[in-house]
């Protein structure tokens, strides 16, 4: 179950958004009784909750991912046979000795491309995996607080008195070692030179021999080429909705309702989008999708999102919320997108975000809007969702 932050709008300048402070429209129940302790001069109940609702974050740590495209292996023989004749004349009763000479000569020429590769391993050897940020929550509360049935009861008591969640952010760990493997290339020449003698001839009359120069080239070439392909797979399942909204789990916490719409786009094949019905008071949409990828394997998402206008509501506590989607993969909060300037209502926007799976990971929409249905600042509000996916980095 994740923190009860996702159940709340977004704050103007806090991707998280916030809880409600202060007291006015709190309810005095035996939660609060117990918290405020106005009896009980030794329990300092403001002071417990700021132990109790603080939250540790430890940053992911910096990868390098670098991309190698192994070179295609060609190899080139060539061969050159060359021969030549002499052309002589010869007159009788002159005794002429000659030679004739063939050449042959044979070229091989092998031609190896060298693939220079860097890796990015840790220090055991072992290629680095890029790791989520790790965020500690607070699960437990001071015995006293009994009355408080749940952490999600003790940290709304606890807003009442003035007290919120508080973030810690410690240092993110780096480790980069480089490797570097090279290969060397080989060419291999050969030559191979023959020759043919012709033994002394005797000639008596007057004889005209005449030779035919000759000459023969042959070249032979080979050359083998390696390639490799592969198909990216998109491990969110229906992410366009053209199957209605199956694969996906609208969960029971939701306040908003959803159907699948048909909506036309420029440039779309198919215009079957996610669409939410009025959004008002920060009443909650969320759905859930489990992604079964590859343990340890960097996959890039994005989703498309549209809100239909942009509230900034200033509640009792003097926060300012706006309309907002809040992605988590699993319990960890992930990525935030709103409407607010320089970005406008009633635009499609593009939002990307990178996780490693674990094999099996959850991935969730949260979504509210803030204003009141009626009145100064009031209206309605939808929101629309398309094009989610996940594909791995290679």
């Amino acid at each position: 179950m994740k923190f009860s932050i996702k159940h709340v709008a977004s704050l103007l300048a806090s991707p998280l958004g916030a809880l409600a402070t202060g007291t006015n429209g709190c309810s005095h129940n035996n939660c609060l009784r117990a918290v405020i302790a106005e009896a009980f001069t030794t329990r300092d109940g403001r002071g417990d909750c700021s132990k109790y609702l603080r939250v540790t974050v430890t940053p992911a740590t910096s990868t390098f991912v670098s991309t190698v495209t192994e070179p295609a292996l060609v190899v080139v023989s060539t061969t050159i046979i060359e021969s030549y004749t002499d052309t002589q004349t010869i007159v009788a009763s002159t005794e002429t000795q000659y030679a004739q000479e063939t050449a042959v000569i044979e070229e091989i020429q092998t031609i190896t491309e060298t693939a220079f590769t860097t890796r990015t391993i840790d220090p055991d050897g072992n290629p680095y995996k890029l790791k989520r940020q790790v965020t500690a929550f607070g699960s437990t509360f001071p015995g006293y607080a009994s009355p408080c049935t749940s952490f999600a009861k003790y940290t709304s008591a606890c807003s009442c008195v003035g007290v919120f969640p508080e973030t810690i952010t410690v240092s993110a760990p780096s480790t980069t070692i480089t490797v570097t493997s090279t290969s060397t290339s080989t060419s291999t020449y050969t030559e191979t030179t023959s020759t043919t003698t012709t033994s002394p001839l005797s000639i008596t009359d007057t004889t005209l021999l005449t030779s035919t120069l000759t000459i023969t080239f042959t070249i032979s070439t080979t050359t083998t080429t390696s390639t490799s392909t592969s198909t990216a797979t998109n491990i969110v399942k229906n992410g366009r909705f053209s199957q209605g909204l199956a694969h996906w789990t609208i969960t029971s916490s939701s306040q908003v309702s959803a159907s699948v719409s048909n909506l036309d786009l420029p440039g779309e094949t198919s215009n079957r989008v996610l669409k939410t019905s009025n959004m008002i008071n920060n009443n909650l949409f969320e759905m859930r999708q489990t992604l079964l990828g590859i343990p340890g394997q960097l996959y890039t998402c994005q989703y498309d999102w549209f809100f239909a206008n942009h509230y900034e509501t200033r509640y009792s506590n003097g926060n300012i919320y706006v309309p907002y989607v809040h992605i988590y993969i699993n319990d960890d909060f992930w990525d935030n997108s709103t409407p607010q300037p320089p970005r406008s209502p009633g635009v499609w926007y593009t939002t990307r975000f990178d996780f490693v799976s674990s094999g099996s990971d959850i991935l969730w929409f949260d979504c509210a809007s803030p204003q009141a249905r009626n009145g100064p600042g009031g209206g309605s509000n939808y929101l629309m969702l398309d094009n989610i996916s996940c594909f791995a980095v290679e």
